[in-house]
């Protein structure tokens, strides 16, 4: 019993880890990426692909950037398109399916302050 144990242990211990990637062909959010990817980082992937295409590294661009894989053993990725407009402000994960950058909606609602004013925000 003790040698089976120990046996297992040891081909655990020494089975090489596999990576998750992305899937080749497909959109992926930077959000979406660094989730896949928690042993294979996709961090510097994707602030290099920021860099060469003249977009800041910045947090907010990592997680709001759309990248298509290419795949490769190291689930390659090119940019594709920061999700900045207005209306579109928020890329969005899609199950076995693209992200996309997604309509965003705003709800705003009227408050009155202590003043007796009133003023208006998202609800």
């Amino acid at each position: 019993m003790t040698v089976s144990l120990f046996a297992t242990i040891i081909a655990f211990m020494t089975s090489p880890v596999v990576a998750k990637n992305c899937y080749p062909g497909l959109n992926y959010c930077g959000h979406t990426l660094r989730d896949i990817a928690w042993f294979n980082s996709y961090d510097d992937q994707i602030k290099e692909q920021l860099v060469l295409n003249g977009k800041a590294p910045t947090e907010e661009n990592i997680e709001r950037s759309l990248f298509h894989c290419t795949g490769g053993p190291d689930g390659e990725i090119k940019f594709v398109k920061v999700c900045d407009d207005p209306f579109l402000d928020t890329c969005r994960t899609r199950e076995k399916e693209n992200d996309v950058c997604s309509t965003y909606i705003r709800e705003w609602c009227l408050y009155s302050t202590s003043q007796g004013d009133w003023t208006t925000g998202p609800c």
